[in-house]
């Protein structure tokens, strides 16, 4: 499959700010602790911590959704490592009225999946 992209500035959907942001402009680093890149994402996850009850919780509320289901081999995987005190969760969001609409959707789930790998 060809891929083709479009650089940012040429969409005309973004202020030179978050084009400043995204390239990690000099003077940026005043607006975010991490650059943003790769890096950056590791270096942020590196240092973060969830409290154990809450931990406990989010893992029971997903065993809950499970109840009564067969869940793949791999969500059990998943579930499991959860319980791990040193496992990370991503959450994104997605304003579907901007910058794609619905298409967009799907390219941000895969991009997550990518990212926590």
């Amino acid at each position: 499959m060809e891929r083709s992209t479009v650089p940012y500035a040429d969409t005309g959907h973004f202020r030179p700010i978050v084009l400043d942001h995204l390239a990690g402009s000099a003077g940026m680093e005043a607006f975010s602790t991490f650059p943003f890149s790769e890096t950056g994402i590791s270096a942020a996850a590196a240092g973060r911590t969830f409290d154990a009850g809450a931990r406990d919780i989010l893992v029971q509320a997903l065993e809950g959704q499970y109840a009564g289901l067969d869940p793949r081999p791999a969500a059990r995987t998943s579930l499991d490592r959860l319980r791990d005190p040193r496992a990370l969760t991503i959450t994104t969001g997605h304003q579907l009225c901007l910058f794609g609409g619905p298409r967009y959707v799907p390219y941000k789930i895969l991009n997550v999946i990518r990212l926590a790998r």
